[in-house]
């Protein structure tokens, strides 16, 4: 009697899709657990606020937690500053250009 056929393409592509759906679970419930730590430790060392204090500016999934008009203003600056720093070294480059 001859056993059982080796695996099909079939089998191991079922094998494939479940590993991914298992790895992809895993990982969102870290990225879940990682962001709720982010924000905890952004709230205590002040750069978020905490809901109790009425932010202006209320960032999305953080529980209530915020930014007032200062903390925005420097969150504005830095984000403007690092587009610009981004033109100057886009605009740098010249086309066949290697960098060194």
């Amino acid at each position: 009697m001859s056993g059982p056929q080796p695996s099909t393409q079939a089998d191991e592509l079922l094998v494939v899709l479940l590993a991914g759906m298992i790895g992809l679970g895993a990982v969102a419930g870290a990225a879940v657990v990682g962001w709720e730590r982010l924000i905890g430790w952004l709230v205590e060392h002040q750069v978020l606020l905490a809901a109790t204090h009425n932010p202006a500016v209320i960032v999305p999934y953080t529980g209530g937690t915020g930014l007032d008009r200062p903390r925005l203003a420097v969150l504005t600056a830095l984000v403007l500053l690092g587009l610009l720093a981004g033109r100057v070294l886009w605009r740098g480059r010249r086309p066949g250009e290697q960098r060194r």
